[in-house]
């Protein structure tokens, strides 16, 4: 009987649970319904928050994961949705700001248009920075425009940039990990041996992945070409052009005019042929060289680097034969050899096209950050005439080349002008390079004279972080990229045997603004608010910023990352701490969110609806890519649950009352 009275109160209770639930939900009349669209991983986690963070303000949030590459791309051709999180740019591209925000650019997923309030504006200082080459004037037309587009516009609100870690022995000196390996390289030494190493003049990193086929045109961020060839301009971490590469100088004759002076003495490795190689091959000197289509070759001191190799190596870059992403070459407007100077070459650049004046390009030192190609190698000599994507007539290129016996061999046995040779590689396995004794032996942080004192370097193959992690403490590996929320990674920087660095790593994760939105934008972006001293914001602006004060970045950070990654207040270059200044900045303030919804003068009505939300984090290191399943409990109020408990205590002790008697 007892038995039967619980279960009839615990249905009550679900069902007057169940009551409550709806009750209150019927209660909840949500200022606007938007969509927020995103993707899985990280993205994922930032727009369920973002959603329990709008509810406090009166924002009823549906959530959207696409499952779709290049999802920027998508999101711009989309106007289903109001919101939208976003890994930012989700392409291995430097995003350039004339690409994102302004009327008919390539990736303008926030729908901005000229007609907006502002947006001309924006566009004059965009063409300003864009023809401003020089770095720290840029940094001077920069500011203005962030505080336009992030106080006036609002077409994004930034979240986080994360970091990348890496794990190396303590014996190791002068690795700086914002410069990267291959610059670092000159400066690495061992101080002693550490667990399981064999040599004090060898240096073994790990790849999780292996490049089935290797490129002429290499990823200059992949370590095995960042090794064997060195960039035709050397940039610093921060974006700054250095003299201490293959170009050591240069002149600027007008806004559009450069002319570039080359390292003079520098060499191309030899061309071997390193097909046949194995660990039981003799010394790489011993092996054969290739010829190049014109039938010429390299010995280490036959080849001197020229102009025509940077020359040749940026018409490759801007032909669309050659090049899949030409068009990011557009800006070259013309190009050649000095005609007295055979290590000096000239540059007309045009920032835009479109215009009949040529323009200044800032993007220039950028893209002159490349890996250079040896032209007496790789081009022809048929007499064929091709052009680049802006009209640069060259000779010697021809469809299908990539396809001729050199090129396909210069992919297998690349060459070129850097710190390193290729020695050998095993299939999925590893990679040995030698270094060069025909190096300039500059050191491109400092440009000072260097040598090399780690003579050989070993690229393993590691299937799996957990088994390079086991295999790094092991002492296989001198170095290892961490997971960023990783236990170890922690032990390791409390661990004297080791050292812990990190650096911001690649693209920011935005909240973007869908300005069409019929709630956040649309018409709202063309009526000006009526409340006193907000005359010159817009309704729809208003309503965005709403959205930015009530979203608690700090809180997400510290709770999801330990407090560890960099809240971006910029939409520009994450890597770059000049841009992380004193600039307009949003920090959480509910008061001020609901302050901001209301656009018209007299009594604010939000400031006494404010929902009560309890804001629950994700845990993303227990995060995985599965099936999402919204499971519905129903809730009992704090009375009901009391007034339960005593019942079900009431009956327990006449429960054993009863048993007693």
């Amino acid at each position: 009987m007892v038995k039967k009275t619980y279960l009839t109160i615990l249905i009550i209770c679900i069902f007057l649970g169940s009551i409550s639930q709806n009750s209150e939900k019927a209660s909840f009349e949500p200022l606007a319904k938007l969509i927020l669209k995103t993707n899985s991983g990280y993205a994922y986690e930032y727009s369920s928050i973002v959603q329990q963070y709008l509810k406090q303000i009166g924002l009823d949030v549906s959530i959207i994961v696409e499952d779709t590459f290049n999802f920027d791309s998508y999101l711009k051709d989309s106007t289903c949705f109001d919101l939208a999180v976003i890994q930012y740019p989700d392409r291995v591209v430097e995003h350039d700001l004339y690409k994102y925000y302004l009327e008919g650019a390539q990736y303008n997923i926030f729908g901005i248009t000229n007609d907006m309030p502002y947006c001309m504006e924006n566009e004059l200082i965009l063409k300003e920075f864009q023809e401003t080459t020089n770095f720290a004037d840029g940094c001077c037309v920069i500011y203005p425009w962030h505080d336009l587009v992030m106080d006036y516009i609002l077409p994004a609100f930034p979240l986080f940039c994360h970091r990348l870690y890496a794990a190396t022995w303590s014996t190791l000196m002068g690795f700086n990990m914002r410069w990267g390996i291959s610059d670092c390289l000159p400066y690495m030494e061992w101080s002693n041996y550490h667990k399981g190493q064999e040599s004090l003049t060898e240096f073994i990193d790990s790849a999780d992945h292996w490049n089935e086929e290797l490129s002429v045109f290499p990823d200059n961020d992949f370590s095995f070409y960042s090794l064997i060839m060195e960039d035709l301009l050397k940039l610093s971490p921060d974006y700054h052009a250095l003299k201490t590469g293959v170009i050591d100088d240069w002149e600027q004759i007008n806004e559009s005019y450069f002319s570039f002076h080359m390292r003079e003495g520098s060499y191309w490795n030899p061309s071997y042929n390193t097909t046949e190689r194995n660990e039981e091959s003799l010394d790489l000197s011993s092996a054969p060289v290739m010829l190049g289509l014109k039938g010429k070759y390299s010995n280490g001191e036959n080849q001197e680097i020229t102009a025509r190799d940077a020359v040749f190596t940026l018409l490759l870059l801007g032909n669309e034969i050659t090049n899949n992403n030409a068009e990011q070459y557009e800006w070259l407007k013309d190009i050649w050899v000095d005609s007295e100077d055979e290590l000096t070459f000239h540059i007309v650049m045009d920032g835009n096209p479109v215009t009949a004046e040529l323009e200044p390009y800032n993007l220039i030192w950028k893209s002159l950050n490349y890996a250079l190609l040896p032209e007496f190698f790789l081009n022809s000599t048929q007499e064929t005439i091709t052009s680049t994507i802006s009209g640069i007539e060259m000779k010697g290129i021809y469809q299908n080349i990539s396809n001729s016996p050199e090129w396909e061999s210069y992919t297998i046995s690349p060459f070129g002008c850097g710190k390193y040779m290729l020695d050998y590689y095993i299939q999925n396995s590893l990679t040995v390079l030698q270094k060069s004794s025909y190096w300039f032996e500059v050191g491109a942080i400092d440009g000072t004279a260097q040598d090399l004192d780690i003579e050989r370097v070993v690229i393993r193959k590691v299937e799996s972080y957990k088994l390079a992690l086991e295999e790094f403490k092991e002492g296989k590996l001198d170095r290892l990229i961490l997971e960023e929320n990783s236990y170890d990674r922690k032990m390791f920087q409390f661990d004297a045997r080791f050292c812990v660095q990190t650096r911001i790593h690649g693209p920011m994760y935005l909240l973007v603004f869908n300005l069409n939105s019929p709630f956040l934008g649309g018409e709202k972006n063309y009526l000006w608010s009526s409340r006193e001293g907000r005359e010159n914001y817009t309704v729809g602006t208003s309503l965005r910023k709403a959205v930015c004060y009530s979203i608690n970045r700090e809180e997400i950070n510290v709770k999801l990352h330990d407090g560890e990654l960099l809240i971006s207040d910029h939409l520009y270059y994450t890597t770059c701490p000049q841009w992380y200044g004193c600039y307009f900045k949003y920090r959480y303030d509910l008061e001020k969110a609901l302050d901001w919804l209301h656009v018209e003068d007299g009594p604010n009505p939000y400031l006494s609806t404010t929902q009560t939300v309890n804001i629950t984090i994700i845990d993303t290191v227990t995060y995985t890519e599965t099936i999402l399943v919204t499971v519905t409990v129903p809730f009992i109020s704090p009375m009901l649950t009391f007034a339960v408990i005593i019942v079900m205590i009431s009956l327990r002790k006449l429960t054993i009352k009863r048993e007693n008697n």
